[in-house]
């Protein structure tokens, strides 16, 4: 995980010109945000051949627009909005829909080692807003965050700064800030753009700074950005009222991550038989956050829900095997990363325990399956890489080859047409 820092998240303001190129614009935006595998350095030019009227249409469908597939008036309008550089992540990859980076700890010390230039907002009153901004997530969860000296240790590093600041990452054009996600904890805001603690200014040039604070923190507490238009972590930067800045869709995303703040007399110790629990009831059944630890040594740390595993949690079994992720009813569903005592791992989809629906299944060679599974097998259409480099692409019955696919050797050889049993006929 010593790269977590390279996953830098951008706040920025940019608005992309459709101009006379109005396509060659809009397949650059979708390009860059996200919307075709063309913006990866690997793709090849047969991957790169996509139909510019279907990433329309998945543009369209993340901003709830009509789909038309057309670069129509209301489409235009929205991809000429100031908007985050961070890509929107239609199609995230399994590992990036599943690992959330976040802090391990949930008492946070932050400092502030340099200042925006204001006439409109001194230092003093700078130091509120940020401190207000943080009170926003502790006030939903159990996080609290200390202020410190500007030259004292601390998780969460904010800066004023401006151009080339060090990061590899420099301020130019309209960008406003950027954060890293947990464990980095630096918060950057652009010195040279004009803040403000007006919530009414008509003024495109004043940025309010209670707002963009709100989203970063966000951001450098493992928050990605939500399509809700009522979210702070929304994409574009919007102007908001004080009193809508965290509606309940951020605070059921803060909440997944972070367990809800605990009033004193919540959390409490009680004895199923021989097994002991610790954490939040209600009603007198385990409901909110809560850890179990078994006579056999298997535990589970998570979100409870009526006496069930429900929500997002980890499971140790007694023989080893771990499973990190989303259950529901105290069983695997939704999204998750397991990995067994024999050293076989799989990230992905689960449903009622089992490997179901698009995921990456490991074994400890290196050998590994990226596609589709059913009821625990490899089932639809999936990749195979064999440790040596031979590859399998094409379609999966029951785990075997089955169906249209084709097999490439380390020797550039390629058997191409129909598999059965998971042999090669014609």
């Amino acid at each position: 995980m010593s790269n977590i820092s390279m996953l830098l998240i951008i706040f920025v303001l940019i608005v992309p010109c459709l101009g006379n190129d109005e396509e060659d614009n809009a397949f650059e935006y979708l390009k860059r945000f996200g919307y075709s595998s063309c913006n990866d350095s690997s793709a090849s030019a047969v991957k790169c051949s996509e139909n510019f009227n279907e990433l329309l249409k998945e543009f369209q469908r993340y901003f709830g627009l009509n789909v038309t597939g057309a670069l129509d008036q209301s489409t235009k309008a929205i991809m000429n909005l100031p908007r985050c550089s961070v890509v929107d992540k239609p199609r995230q990859s399994v590992l990036q829909q599943i690992i959330k980076f976040k802090w391990s700890r949930f008492d946070l010390k932050y400092r502030i080692e340099s200042y925006a230039y204001s006439k409109e907002i001194s230092h003093t009153k700078q130091e509120e807003i940020i401190q207000d901004a943080f009170n926003e997530w502790s006030k939903h969860t159990s996080l609290k965050f200390t202020k410190v000296c500007s030259t004292c240790l601390a998780d969460i590093v904010i800066q004023f700064t401006s151009r080339d600041h060090g990061d590899d990452h420099p301020f130019d054009g309209k960008i406003l800030a950027h954060a890293f996600p947990p464990t980095d904890g630096r918060i950057h805001f652009n010195y040279q753009d004009t803040w403000t603690d007006s919530y009414d200014s008509t003024s495109k040039y004043e940025i309010n700074l209670f707002l963009v604070a709100v989203h970063e923190i966000g951001h450098a507490l493992g928050l990605d950005h939500i399509r809700n238009k009522q979210s702070i972590m929304y994409p574009t930067y919007q102007l908001k009222q004080r009193s809508q800045i965290l509606p309940l869709v951020d605070q059921q995303e803060i909440q997944a991550m972070y367990p809800k703040k605990v009033e004193e007399g919540e959390i409490v110790e009680k004895i199923y038989g021989t097994s002991k629990y610790r954490g939040q009831m209600k009603n007198g059944l385990r409901h909110g956050h809560g850890q179990i630890v078994y006579d056999n040594n298997a535990t589970y740390v998570g979100e409870w829900k009526t006496d069930k595993f429900d929500g997002h949690g980890i499971y140790t079994s007694s023989s080893g095997a771990k499973y990190v992720g989303e259950l529901e009813n105290s069983t695997f569903n939704g999204q998750g990363i397991i990995t067994y005592s024999s050293g076989n791992s799989y990230m992905g989809d689960f449903k009622n325990d089992k490997v179901d629906g698009r995921g990456m299944f490991t074994y400890p060679s290196g050998s590994h399956y990226v596609g589709e599974f059913r009821n625990g097998d490899f089932n639809g259409r999936g990749v195979f890489m064999w440790a040596n480099g031979d590859k399998y692409v094409g379609q999966w019955k029951d785990d075997k080859r089955e169906g249209y696919g084709f097999f490439i050797n380390t020797k550039g050889q390629v058997q191409r047409g129909q598999w059965k049993d998971d042999n090669f006929i014609k």
